[in-house]
């Protein structure tokens, strides 16, 4: 190979440095599109999540509704239940019985005492 003169030498170095400048731009444009999409695909997870999370805590505050409203029916219904298995309170039947005249319990006005012996 011939000697190269100075002017070929830089010229030569300019090419070199010129490619290795253009192979760097590629390598970095290559990392930044799968940068991007992997940035891409996460906010698309993220965003799913999010929409089904969001569905969660509006499915658990529903549920917070119904059951602060279910709670007192449901008590409510177990007391009317409880309410509706006294028994009646006629006036018959709070009023001693002839075939008993010593009962020992006295009727009140809405419910039984048992005397104490009085």
């Amino acid at each position: 190979m011939a000697t190269q003169t100075e002017t070929e030498r830089r010229t030569a170095a300019r090419k070199a440095a010129a490619t290795r400048k253009r192979n760097q731009t590629a390598r970095s444009a290559r990392s930044t599109q799968a940068s991007a999409r992997r940035t891409a695909s996460s906010a698309e997870r993220t965003a799913e999540s999010g929409a089904g999370f969001a569905g969660t805590r509006v499915e658990a505050l529903a549920s917070q509704a119904e059951r602060a409203v279910l709670i007192p029916v449901g008590a409510a219904l177990v007391a009317l239940k409880t309410w509706s298995r006294r028994p009646s309170r006629t006036l018959a039947a709070r009023a001693p019985s002839a075939s008993c005249p010593s009962s020992s319990v006295r009727w009140g006005p809405t419910f039984a005492v048992t005397s104490g012996g009085a």
